[in-house]
């Protein structure tokens, strides 16, 4: 009777890791002695496939939209750390809690003291598809030269689907305050590698 082991494990690896593996044989030989053979070693460097990324600036609106899906948590750069963003209040006050699905449209426009929605689908980010994973965009005002580092939340495990939020203000620009001030009637940028 042959019995045969697989030496090597059985769990995700992160791209460009080395996955060795070795077959063995543990046997009774012909004179009946416990023998074993090991095949020869076979390595494999894990590599992630590329796929399509778009990002665009959503709202969130009342009644359906195109979406229904989580809006963040957010966090954004301040101090050197990634610090959670309070829940977004929407034009007339009403405080959401972007955890929870929300319905959500595309949009090109967005007014000053409003938050801005961002959401990213790139599968290349969903590295765990058990967990909820996140990925970095920059928001830029060219006008004002205000720039923040936003952290974006999977909607849910296995989606690669990220989204956050970041607040405005028609204020005196401060980089890494984690809030785009600028003025009306300007383009706002979204940048993602």
């Amino acid at each position: 009777m042959a019995i045969f082991l697989l030496v090597g494990n059985a769990v995700a690896a992160p791209p460009g890791a080395i996955i060795s593996n070795q077959a063995r044989v543990d046997y009774l030989n012909i004179a009946n002695e416990p023998a074993t053979e090991n095949s020869n070693i076979v390595e494999l460097t894990t590599a992630v496939v590329r796929s399509p990324a778009t990002i665009e600036f959503t709202r969130v609106v009342a009644g359906s939209g195109i979406w229904q899906e989580p809006v963040g948590p957010s966090a954004c750069l301040n101090g050197g750390s990634y610090n959670p963003l309070p829940d977004p209040q929407l034009v007339g006050g009403n405080v959401i809690d972007p955890a929870q699905a929300q319905p959500v449209n595309p949009t090109s426009a967005f007014n000053l003291g409003e938050p801005l929605f961002i959401r990213l689908a790139d599968l290349d980010q969903n590295v765990d598809y058990q967990v909820i994973d996140t990925a970095i965009v920059t928001v830029s005002h060219p006008t004002s030269g205000d720039t923040e580092s936003v952290r974006l939340s999977e909607t849910g495990p296995d989606t690669g689907v990220f989204a956050g939020f970041l607040p405005t203000r028609g204020t005196a620009a401060v980089s890494g305050d984690c809030v785009l001030q600028g003025a009306a009637k300007s383009t706002v940028t979204v940048d993602y590698t």
